[in-house]
């Protein structure tokens, strides 16, 4: 597979749109155009940002960012 990025952003965009004809189908409730793009956006972001190194090291990752701007970065290492 030369691209499985893109095989993976196509496979959610999938599993969302179906997940969102199954929601209007059985408890009848619509979702605009925006709310149905937004849903579709922010899953196949959250999938592709999360990746290989798994859901921890994604949320290590969301961590260390808030954490470096408020603590500044750590000091070198002592050689």
């Amino acid at each position: 597979m030369k691209n499985p990025n893109a095989f993976v952003a196509m496979l959610v965009a999938a599993l969302v749109v179906g997940v969102q004809w199954l929601v209007q189908r059985y408890t009848h409730v619509a979702l605009n155009d925006y709310w149905k793009t937004a849903a579709t956006s922010a899953a196949t972001v959250s999938v592709l940002y999360v990746g290989r190194n798994g859901v921890k090291a994604a949320l290590q990752r969301l961590w260390q960012g808030p954490k470096t701007l408020w603590a500044g970065s750590a000091p070198p290492a002592a050689k």
